[in-house]
């Protein structure tokens, strides 16, 4: 019981990719409450249906990174959603990379926590990260989304470890 909108950037521009996935819902007249769960456990499956070469790409930056990462090199994804990326790098390199995402979307982290994917809660621009640093920091389709990308650009690039 799942309706369904087809990911188009000419199709609700405005919205997220995960607000065109709820609207077939919303027009369902779903229970507010179920539909956030729903579209987490259906996310990735849409991304990967409707944005070319998305698992490939990961593959791909993953397959990048490992060139130039050490054992226990710290991966933070920014706007993790479900975690997709995190997992798949677990999944292809088991326990060699430290992962944590963060995104505010509280079913998206709840599935990502569903899949063993580490992650903070809330926004990046307000949490203190004190003297963390990281090794490597991923936006996968986040920066469009942003109302203030310089400075969320400004402080990624703040958290990176010197030489990272």
């Amino acid at each position: 019981d799942m309706g369904m909108v087809f990911q188009s950037y000419a199709l609700f521009p405005h919205m997220t990719v995960a607000a065109n996935v709820a609207y077939g819902l919303h027009r369902r007249r779903w229970n507010k409450a179920n539909i956030g769960p729903k579209v987490a456990s259906v996310f990735d499956d849409m991304l990967v249906r409707s944005v070319p070469f998305y698992i490939e790409t990961q593959r791909m930056i993953g397959e990048m990174a490992s060139d130039f990462a050490a054992e226990g090199t710290n991966i933070y994804d920014l706007g993790c959603s479900t975690g997709g990326f995190l997992h798949q790098i677990e999944a292809r390199w088991p326990g060699e990379y430290e992962r944590l995402g963060m995104d505010v979307v509280s079913p998206a982290l709840d599935y990502a926590e569903r899949q063993r994917v580490p992650v903070r809660r809330g926004s990046f621009l307000e949490h203190d990260f004190h003297d963390e640093t990281f090794d490597a920091i991923t936006l996968w389709a986040v920066v469009e989304h942003l109302a203030e990308p310089a400075k969320f650009l400004q402080k990624a690039a703040r958290l990176l470890r010197q030489g990272a």
